[in-house]
C-alpha cells in the first residue's frame, strides 16, 4: 500500500512538472516571438529614418545642383553683361570720329545692353515677387496654427475651469 501510495504521489508531481513546464515553455516561445518582433519592428523603423535621411540628403543635392546652375547662369549673364558694357566704353572714349559706322555699333551694344539690363531687371522682380508671396503664405499658415492652438488652449482652459468649479462644488457638498 505505501509504495503504490509514493509512486501515485511521485506521479501526480511528476504529472504537475511536466505540465508546469510545459507552461514555461509556451511563455518562454511567447516571449521570444514578442521580442523578435521587437527587434524587426527596431529593424523596419531604423531602415525607415535611414531611406528618410537618403531621401533628405538626395533632396539636398538636387538643390545645391540647382542653386550652382543658377549661380552659374548668373555668372555667365554678368561676363556678358561686363563685356557688352567695356565695348560700349571702349567705344565711348575712342571717339565716334575714329569709327565709321559706329553710330550702328553703339545703337547695337546700347540696346543690347539696355534689353539685358531690362530682362534682367524683371526677372528679379518676378523671383522678389515669388519669395514674398511664399513668405505671406508661410505667415498665413503660421496664423492658422497659433489660431487653431489658441482656441483649443482656450477650449482646454474651459474644460480645467470647469472641472476645478465641480470640484469645488463636491468639495463643498462633502463637507456640509
Amino acid at each position: 500500500g505505501g509504495a503504490a501510495l509514493r509512486l501515485a504521489m511521485a506521479i501526480n508531481e511528476g504529472v504537475i512538472v511536466a505540465r508546469d513546464f510545459l507552461a514555461l515553455e509556451g511563455r518562454k516561445e511567447q516571449l521570444e516571438t514578442w521580442q523578435w518582433q521587437a527587434l524587426e519592428g527596431i529593424r523596419c523603423r531604423r531602415s525607415i529614418a535611414e531611406a528618410q535621411q537618403r531621401s533628405a540628403v538626395d533632396h539636398l543635392d538636387r538643390r545645391l545642383d540647382r542653386d550652382q546652375q543658377n549661380r552659374e547662369r548668373t555668372t555667365s549673364r554678368n561676363v556678358a553683361i561686363r563685356e557688352q558694357a567695356f565695348s560700349f566704353q571702349t567705344w565711348v572714349t575712342s571717339g565716334p570720329e575714329k569709327n565709321q559706322g559706329a553710330p550702328l555699333v553703339y545703337g547695337t551694344a546700347s540696346q543690347r545692353l539696355r534689353n539685358t539690363r531690362d530682362s534682367y531687371t524683371m526677372r528679379v522682380e518676378q523671383m522678389s515677387t515669388q519669395w514674398h508671396q511664399a513668405m505671406e503664405e508661410q505667415m498665413r499658415q503660421e496664423i492658422e496654427r497659433t489660431q487653431t492652438d489658441a482656441a483649443m488652449c482656450q477650449a482646454r482652459q474651459t474644460e480645467l475651469l470647469e472641472a476645478a468649479r465641480r470640484q469645488e462644488d463636491l468639495a463643498t457638498t462633502l463637507l456640509m
